[in-house]
């Protein structure tokens, strides 16, 4: 029901794309003022708004892992760190954007704490360097390639 209700606010909130922190403000003081006070209900959620001509994004976060971006040319992994609160945990959030330039060759990876924190017949959990060097790994230009090359080492290493 929270996603649904979050789902329509989206839709509805034109006026606040222009601003992915005020959008995510404005989502948590809906997912606030509608939760049950008995049941915890809070979400993560994270924005992004893609400017192609300018080569940047503008990004939003709400208790989501931070997105690594990816430089192909230099091997290098950078954590974009953009703390942010889960909706509905407070009343009034503090949310805050970040501006992120692309050149070719980049890619900006969003995951779930599930990817990072799975474990394989061992019992070892992925966790973050790990998933990093597997992004650096398997990288192509390619995004379809880069994904399945992604999927198919993360499989195998669950053993699956």
């Amino acid at each position: 029901m929270i996603m649904a209700m979050a789902k329509s606010a989206i839709l509805n909130s034109t006026d606040f794309f222009k601003s992915p922190a005020r959008l995510v403000s404005r989502l948590n003081n809906l997912v606030y003022s509608t939760k049950n006070r008995k049941q915890k209900k809070i979400m993560t959620f994270q924005y992004l708004m893609v400017n192609k001509q300018a080569r940047s994004a503008t990004y939003a976060n709400a208790g989501g892992c931070n997105p690594f971006l990816v430089n192909g040319r230099t091997g290098k992994v950078s954590e974009l760190a953009l703390p942010g609160a889960v909706l509905g945990a407070f009343k009034k959030g503090d949310f805050r954007e970040m501006e992120i330039s692309f050149v070719p060759g980049d890619a900006l990876v969003f995951y779930s704490d599930g990817i990072v924190e799975a474990r394989n017949l061992a019992g070892e959990e992925i966790g973050y360097e790990r998933f990093k060097d597997m992004l650096l790994k398997n990288w192509s230009t390619d995004c379809e390639q880069y994904y399945n090359s992604m999927a198919a080492e993360y499989q195998h290493w669950l053993g699956g």
